[in-house]
């Protein structure tokens, strides 16, 4: 065999070996577990090395374009940030949700604003390491505004690149034009908050049927499990999965309902990820990784380690 036919021989074999690698990545289930800067407990730390991704939830865009950071002081987000780093986990920041999402219409209609929101996202990744942005805005309401939030997702992808992802999360009835999905790595399906039982998943079939026949690619889609149970009677009384087993022991791992709440277990949330896997989603999101108890008893017990 001659010098050139076995370079070339090297070379195809490295770019197959390179293929493999980039299919391999772009398959890998993802479980995305979000955390408000209100729980950055040893509980919540501890199951960081359960995810692939974290989502530092309770920051806000203002008014003005800027960015105010979730929580008094930036202690709690960089030990968040030292437990991602070791466990090889992105770390992500959320802007809005829970009634912080109230400046998106008019911050988002104006260019001038949008480009001081991504230069605020400029200065916290160099500051803090972030890997990505989820967008929570619950939700657009207009045909203007649907546009305002495509353009700010667009100029985001523009501007910090292609390794710096943008994800949204949706309600998973909800219904979002082309446009928007092209422009997010990742949509994350609230599928929990629902009728009684609340985060069955039931719901996940049914939002996973609803958002593939609308044409969005599964490798998009996340569904969501729920580390809380709502009561079955009155859904405004709620336990967090590690009260459950305070309350219940380790009965709560394998049955649901516990003295009449509902919630996702460490069986029902193993369930939604096979589920994930055979759907070939992009993976999981998790509400929320600082609710259940770490190691043996996380509801995360029985997914790989990350």
């Amino acid at each position: 065999m001659t010098r050139i036919m076995i370079a070339s021989l090297v070379l195809w074999l490295t770019s197959l070996g390179t293929g493999i690698a980039q299919t391999s990545q772009k398959q890998e289930l993802k479980v995305i577990g979000y955390l408000p800067d209100y729980r950055l407990t040893g509980n919540a730390l501890g199951n960081v090395s359960k995810c692939t991704d974290v989502v530092f939830f309770g920051s806000e865009i203002l008014g003005d374009g800027t960015i105010k950071l979730a929580g008094k002081n930036t202690k709690g987000l960089a030990t968040l940030q030292d437990a991602c780093e070791k466990s090889k986990a992105k770390l992500h920041l959320c802007l809005g949700g829970w009634k912080k999402d109230t400046h998106y219409p008019a911050v988002t209609s104006k260019p001038a604003l949008r480009a001081k929101v991504i230069d605020a996202l400029l200065e916290l990744r160099k500051e803090h390491g972030f890997d990505g942005v989820d967008y929570d805005w619950e939700y657009p309401r207009t045909q203007a505004e649907m546009e305002g939030f495509i353009s700010l997702c667009r100029e985001t992808n523009d501007r910090l690149g292609k390794d710096f992802l943008v994800t949204a999360a949706f309600h998973p009835r909800h219904k979002i034009p082309r446009g928007l999905v092209e422009q997010l790595d990742r949509i994350h399906l609230m599928t929990y908050d629902l009728e009684p039982p609340h985060c069955a998943i039931a719901h996940s079939h049914a939002a996973i049927k609803q958002w593939t026949s609308q044409g969005i690619p599964r490798e998009k889609l996340c569904i969501g499990i729920a580390s809380y149970a709502r009561d079955l009677q009155d859904r405004a009384k709620i336990k967090t999965y590690e009260q459950l087993f305070q309350e219940h022991g380790k009965t709560v791992h394998q049955t649901m309902p516990v003295d009449g709440f509902f919630g996702d277990n460490q069986q029902s949330a193993l369930q939604k990820l096979k589920l994930a896997k055979k759907e070939k989603l992009a993976g999981v999101i998790v509400w929320e990784i600082g609710q259940t108890p770490a190691g043996e008893n996380s509801i995360l017990k029985l997914f790989p380690r990350n």
